[in-house]
């Protein structure tokens, strides 16, 4: 695609930033956001088929998962005028790390940010049951500001989770393909510290551990630890202490039973070598980041009813349809509504949303299938409907969109008027439209939107404006989800469903409380918590008190 050329009538193409047989990534500007620029990954019309579609649906989905300052944000998929589906992220300002392999010109500080970064990003991806399977000097972009180096691994595209592991496929890019993966084996974490090893070597002299040919014929003498750290001493481009020798042979043996166990494990040795902090303060940091969204526990019901509602919305099995999720405040309504969103998307549909009427309209006027000739909007709510209803209805019985409005409870008395208003003129009008109109937000407020929230609904019922709190069973699988452990004694799952009313949010709040009082270790080897240590922390005794 041309700089200057449009995306999907809302992405202004700026330059290319790399290609492949399959697709391409541009940089872009987001004209609904102040010309914010991003990355714009877009498959090629030409390549299309189903399997790699439907790896490219996948990579957006399992990213929507992985939010962390040193893996790349997603933010939005769809599909272009032809066809084909692409999705926007983060741009990252800076190099990949190959530029820094061939020009030597990382500092030993740069170095640590580097290893530590990467090994903190594994850490989080791992806890989640999910391998990389890619990593190499080019999938690191190197992003300096505030007098650091921050590593930000990209392209997820061989990504797995753990269900979908399989033996005999050696996905990945030599020379940073583990020996075991090689040889026809299955892949668990230490292949990506495997790759991350054969990085941190690459940075370090310059030069790979050794040919391919030779990793290929000979493993168990190449990667030998010795010959490793003799070959990082003679190669190194700079000082290298003894014990950074030490650790990237650790991570580059070429059987995973002498690699490092974890990379929560690496990361610890490392903050040893360099003398900085990467013990309990910094891992506790990061654990509160791991708690920023819980797994999806307890509103699999809820998506799934959802999602048969835009299934039978796309096979002409249901017309116009106006579905309410509500609850209080912390319920997980956004978090549901996120999801809805991303796998309606991934489907096909043609889907947009907001947390106003107004954001709402803007994405359905710049959505390319709209072909809206005013696609800058106003503010008179009237209006607004009046052009999303102008824009929608003649697309609806080929394409069935789904709206989803967001944070319902904040909106002006005029909103709430003129969102009525459509839905009872929706309701009336002859030629009904393939449609589906899904209202969040909290229904327990004095203001109109909660009261529109406790009104509004369908011809065909489908009412979640009570989405219930979680149950002992939803807090047991979050936390077995969390510790990797199946097994949750019922008294802890006791305490903190009674401590957090099952609110997702305060559960958040009561886990976190968990990891700062050292309770709860989400960063060891093996996640555990503290029974008895338990029994020792004040914990609010539900919602009121909180």
């Amino acid at each position: 695609m041309k700089p200057g050329s449009v995306v999907a009538g809302r992405y202004e193409v700026v330059r290319q930033l790399g290609a492949g047989g399959a697709g391409e990534l541009l940089l872009v500007r987001d004209r609904r956001r102040e010309n914010e620029p991003c990355a714009l990954k877009v498959l090629r019309s030409r390549a299309q088929d189903a399997p790699l579609e439907d790896l490219f649906r996948g990579e957006f989905l399992l990213l929507t998962d992985l939010a962390h300052e040193n893996i790349v944000g997603v933010r939005d998929f769809g599909v272009v005028e032809d066809g084909a589906p692409y999705f926007t992220m983060d741009f990252v300002p800076g190099e990949n790390c190959r530029s820094f392999v061939r020009e030597d010109r990382l500092a030993t500080g740069d170095y640590l940010d580097l290893a530590a970064g990467l090994l903190a990003a594994l850490a989080h991806v791992h806890a989640r049951g999910v391998l990389h399977r890619d990593i190499k000097p080019e999938n690191v972009i190197m992003r300096r500001g505030d007098g650091r180096l921050t590593p930000v691994l990209v392209d997820f595209g061989l990504a797995v989770t753990a269900g979908a592991r399989r033996a005999g496929e050696a996905a990945g890019t030599l020379p940073y393909i583990a020996p075991e993966v090689l040889s026809g084996g299955g892949a668990d974490e230490r292949a990506d510290l495997f790759a991350l090893g054969m990085v941190l070597y690459e940075v370090a002299t310059g030069r790979h551990v050794a040919e391919r040919k030779e990793l290929l014929r000979s493993p168990d003498t190449v990667l030998a630890r010795d010959r490793v750290r003799k070959t990082l001493r003679r190669h190194a481009r700079g000082a290298v202490p003894r014990r950074l020798e030490e650790f990237v042979a650790g991570l580059t043996a070429p059987t995973p039973v002498d690699r490092y166990a974890s990379a929560v494990d690496a990361l610890r040795d490392l903050g040893a070598i360099f003398g900085e902090d990467f013990g309990e303060a910094a891992l506790v940091k990061r654990a509160r980041r791991r708690l920023g969204d819980l797994p999806f526990v307890g509103r699999q019901g809820a998506l799934e009813a959802l999602m048969q509602r835009v299934e039978a919305l796309a096979e002409a099995r249901l017309l116009d349809s106006v579905v309410v999720v509500a609850g209080p405040e912390g319920i997980g309504v956004t978090r549901l509504l996120a999801t809805l969103r991303n796998q309606a998307s991934v489907m096909g549909g043609l889907v947009c949303g907001g947390s106003s009427l107004k954001e709402l309209a803007a994405d359905v006027l710049s959505h390319p299938a709209t072909a809206a000739e005013h696609r800058d909007v106003g503010d008179d709510p009237a209006e607004l409907v009046f052009r999303i209803d102008a824009a929608l209805f003649p697309l609806s019985q080929e394409h069935a969109p789904v709206l989803v409005l967001d944070d319902v409870h904040a909106l002006a008395e005029a909103d709430c008027a003129a969102l009525r208003d459509w839905i009872a003129a929706l309701e009336r009008r002859e030629g009904r439209a393939r449609l589906l109109l899904v209202l969040g937000g909290r229904k327990d407020g004095d203001g109109p939107g909660s009261a529109l929230l406790r009104t509004a609904g369908g011809a065909v019922p489908l009412d979640l404006r009570d989405l219930a709190p979680l149950k002992r069973g939803d807090v047991r699988a979050a936390l077995a989800a969390l510790l990797g452990e199946p097994r949750v004694p019922a008294e802890v799952v006791q305490a903190l469903h009674r401590a957090s009313d099952g609110n997702p949010r305060l559960l958040r709040e009561v886990l976190q409380l968990l990891v700062t009082e050292g309770v709860l270790d989400l960063e060891g080897e093996r996640p555990s918590l503290d029974e008895e240590a338990l029994g020792r922390v004040k914990l609010p005794r539900g919602v009121a008190e909180a």
